[in-house]
């Protein structure tokens, strides 16, 4: 039997098909191969960053800029890296590389970059990146971020810095400052104790000082356990009525907002003559987001506190929960005139229920943070926040405001020149148009006729209304 070989070819079609088959995983893997290569390389340069050899790390990013030109990092790290040794002309000529790659990936790097060094007083020089994203291919979302930037701080290095005349900011002194950061006083009614929050070797406490005869501050103390734990505690604001201590921990985050670590709000109230343990708040004011520096209003309605959770307009933001029918209702955002899509914090609802202080550096400023003030509407709306000038405010991080009852004297965080180190607390007196309704606070005694006997306590709180 003869056997017949048959030798069949297989169609050119299935030839060509098998050839572009073949060269396009051979591409794909030489383009896999090379993007590692690239991290691999971008992270050897990024890590002589990290243990400061910038020459060095000057001279790896150029040559990979060569071998790899299209990348967009390459490009904004070098413009960060000029920057640190002063190189304007190489800072814009890499930022404007790295924005003709490809604006999208280039815009939050380098707008950090700007921020950054507009918060460095180098005004021209960020305003010009800013300037050059917003006239770039950008999508929508980023393009509106872009044009709102570049206004706002182009108002900023316009904005008018002479000092009010008449203010002065007086540093509150070794009784309540240290060389460890001070920051988020709160001060009773009556204005005569001041609990404030002292980062001591990376933990935060509450201190106490109080006013003696003569209307000095005693040297603040620690306040103890409760409040005080050996985990971050901070943000401490009084009642009113100084029954309660509504403030910050962080070690309680969860799921549900109740168990487990994290930053939420919880309140201690007085018990035999100290502070109760802390008492937690539900999910209805806490979420597994950032909740803090909270600020009960004077009859004890209203709670202001400041969150970055979902449905925000960016950043931190103020929120305000209700009490009705002795619940706390779920928080409302106070809107896009008070909240920015960057960072408000620290409010402070003054006793006139009326008048908001708080710190932004989302409003038109003169430095990184600035104090600000707005107030209600008849119909409950807030007013456009009012910024307090210089020199309350100034160039550097000013944040973290309570004003007296009367309205006339202020104490806010500064980093100031004159600071016993980091951040302190600054006392100072309050211009007429900066100022809430005026609160008074009596408390006393009713005596018998012959002023021997305590008949019971007496303590009235009330508005005295302007007249218009």
């Amino acid at each position: 039997m003869r056997h017949i070989l048959i030798h069949s070819r297989p169609p050119k079609q299935f030839g060509l098909l098998l050839y572009i088959l073949l060269s396009g995983s051979l591409f794909a893997i030489a383009q896999t191969d090379s993007l590692k290569l690239y991290r691999s390389a971008f992270y050897s340069c990024d890590e002589l960053i990290k243990h400061g050899k910038i020459d060095k790390a000057l001279n790896c990013l150029q040559e990979l800029h060569v071998s790899f030109p299209q990348k967009v990092k390459t490009c904004v790290r070098l413009a960060e890296i000029f920057y640190l040794k002063k190189d304007r002309k190489n800072v814009l000529l890499y930022a404007n590389q790295a924005i003709e790659l490809n604006a999208n990936e280039a815009y939050a790097p380098l707008t950090y970059l700007a921020n950054k060094m507009l918060s460095n007083k180098d005004d021209e020089l960020g305003l010009l990146i800013l300037n050059r994203l917003s006239v770039s291919d950008l999508d929508t979302t980023k393009q509106n971020k872009a044009d709102k930037n570049r206004m706002q701080y182009t108002m900023k290095s316009y904005a008018d810095k002479t000092p009010i005349a008449g203010i002065a900011l007086q540093n509150m002194g070794d009784s309540i400052n240290s060389k460890e950061n001070e920051y988020l006083p709160s001060i009773s009614l009556d204005g005569s104790k001041m609990v404030f929050t002292r980062n001591v070797g990376g933990n935060e406490d509450f201190f106490i000082s109080s006013k003696d005869s003569n209307q000095h501050w005693h040297k603040a103390q620690n306040m103890g356990y409760p409040p005080n734990t050996g985990l971050p505690d901070g943000a401490a604001k009084l009642s009113a009525d100084g029954n309660y201590l509504f403030y910050t921990r962080c070690d309680m985050r969860s799921p549900d907002g109740i168990r487990g670590g994290g930053c939420d709000i919880v309140f201690s109230y007085r018990e035999n003559g100290g502070w109760s343990s802390p008492q937690m708040f539900g999910y209805t004011i806490n979420t597994t987001a950032y909740e803090g520096q909270p600020c009960l209003n004077s009859d004890n309605t209203a709670m202001y506190f400041v969150s970055n959770r979902e449905g925000g307009y960016g950043g931190m933001d103020i929120w305000v929960s209700r009490v009705v029918n002795k619940l706390w209702t779920k928080p409302e955002n106070l809107g896009p005139v008070i909240n920015t899509e960057k960072d408000e914090t620290s409010p402070f609802i003054h006793p006139d229920n009326e008048t908001l202080y708080f710190a932004s550096n989302g409003h038109i400023g003169l430095g990184s943070s600035d104090l600000f003030v707005a107030r209600k509407n008849k119909d409950n709306t807030w007013k456009k926040p009012v910024n307090l000038g210089a020199p309350i405010n100034t160039d550097k991080f000013d944040g973290s405001i309570v004003v007296n009852a009367k309205g006339t004297v202020g104490y806010c965080t500064s980093d100031r020149n004159d600071t016993r180190g980091g951040l302190d607390i600054y006392s100072f007196n309050l211009y007429e148009a900066i100022q809430p309704v005026p609160t008074l606070c009596l408390r006393g005694f009713v005596k018998d006729k012959y002023y021997t006997n305590n008949l019971f306590k007496v303590k009235l709180d009330f508005l005295k209304r302007l007249l218009v």
